[in-house]
């Protein structure tokens, strides 16, 4: 029932009612696949174990290592675009019996999960409800859902083009059924902006804006674009800019949220959210060091392209001004006199990290927020002119959200 109630919305969305069949897998489950497209029965007929096992088989270690990706030879062709690789995405669950115990990525969660908090406040939220708790990475239904509803909705010039879903048979997890999504890529790998960003960094290849900035700028489009339709993503980073042949994709939409029938307050307040935490992605991408050390790689001077993506070249902000002034993005003083950011390469430590958030006037509000009490959005753009330049932007782009095109 509840599949076919998910079948019935996608119909409504994509315009053609998505063809129904059934699945067996080894393991004795089963699923039922709603294809969108004649491309997903065509592989599932033309190699249907290979199609299977790619949804209930191993994982391998991939860049999203709760996906399966099955190449195509020759490739594809859907409406124009060039489909080189499947990805499954949702799949394999560690599961006993009818229910799901956890997914073998081991995807952690956020322990606090920030969110508005009426007019332009914005709050931390400790407690984990079974919603949150789900961001280990199962697609229940809730999740594929919005998932496949977003993706629809964004369509294959802006996220990867979505060729199906489906729903595993007497499987749930926190009382939900669990499913999957299918889609099509461009890119013979899953190459996200973060890695190639780190393989550059590693390689000390460090012209940066040379190799990255037409991506970065992309990504702020991206996000303008997504926004202006009304949907927070509520995880934007590097790890969710796929990149590839036919340009940048912004992926995994599961945490999406449709804000278009929000207040203004609190629709500048998701932008605020979704903006400043990609902007701390491009200050420092972390991995565990020995002891207390983070090792760090700063991508700050994407930074303008991201927002000049994002806001426009000719928008005349301050704080792009600001940014756009910077000439050597290696003078530590600059950087951090334009928007804050300790810019190093070296190891960083907790405090490092905290003093980033601290200095920066794109995060300070998300930290205050983090650590303790609601933050008024509002109170930082009185005490900080380069915060109010940055935050009425991102109200003009709030104020916009009614009046851009559903597509």
């Amino acid at each position: 029932m509840l599949a076919e109630q998910l079948s019935r919305k996608i119909t409504v969305l994509s315009g053609r009612e998505p063809e129904v069949r059934r699945l067996h897998f080894f393991n004795g489950r089963s699923a039922q696949l709603f294809s969108l497209d004649p491309l997903l029965g065509q592989v599932c007929d033309s190699d249907p174990m290979r199609f299977r096992r790619a949804i209930a088989g191993p994982l391998f270690r991939c860049n999203d290592i709760r996906s399966e990706f099955t190449c195509l030879e020759p490739p594809a062709e859907v409406n124009g675009l060039t489909v080189r690789q499947l990805r499954f995405k949702g799949v394999k669950p560690v599961a006993s019996g009818t229910e799901v115990l956890r997914y073998q990525s081991g995807a952690g969660f956020v322990p606090v999960l920030l969110e508005p908090a009426g007019g332009s406040m914005i709050a931390g939220r400790r407690e984990r409800d079974a919603w949150e708790y789900s961001a280990m990475g199962t697609l229940s239904l809730v999740r594929l859902r919005t998932e496949v509803e977003t993706a629809l909705k964004l369509g294959p010039r802006r996220t990867d083009l979505l060729l199906g879903f489906g729903l595993y048979d007497k499987l749930h997890f926190n009382g939900q059924p669990v499913g999957f999504a299918i889609y099509g890529m461009d890119r013979p790998t899953d190459q996200r902006l973060v890695n190639a960003i780190q393989r550059s960094i590693m390689a000390i290849q460090l012209d940066l804006r040379e190799r990255f900035g037409a991506q970065a700028r992309k990504a702020g489009e991206l996000l303008r674009q997504m926004h202006q339709m009304g949907l927070a993503h509520r995880y934007p980073h590097l790890g969710n800019i796929g990149i590839g042949g036919n340009g940048a994709r912004i992926v995994d939409l599961d945490t999406a949220v449709n804000i278009s029938s929000l207040p203004p307050g609190a629709r500048a307040a998701f932008l605020y959210l979704d903006l400043s935490l990609i902007i701390g992605y491009f200050n420092l991408m972390v991995a565990w060091g020995g002891g207390n050390k983070l090792v760090g790689f700063s991508a700050v001077p994407l930074l303008p392209d991201l927002l000049n993506g994002y806001f426009g070249d000719d928008s005349g902000h301050e704080f792009l001004r600001r940014l756009n002034g910077i000439s050597d993005f290696y003078d530590t003083e600059k950087v951090i006199a334009a928007a804050g950011f300790p810019f190093k390469l070296e190891g960083h430590t907790h405090g490092d990290l905290n003093a980033m958030h601290r200095n920066s006037f794109f995060l300070r509000p998300r930290f205050d927020a983090y650590r303790g009490a609601p933050v008024d959005l509002q109170d930082h753009c009185r005490a900080n002119p380069a915060f109010a330049s940055f935050f009425r932007a991102v109200e003009q782009v709030a104020e916009s959200i009614e009046l851009a095109p559903a597509n």
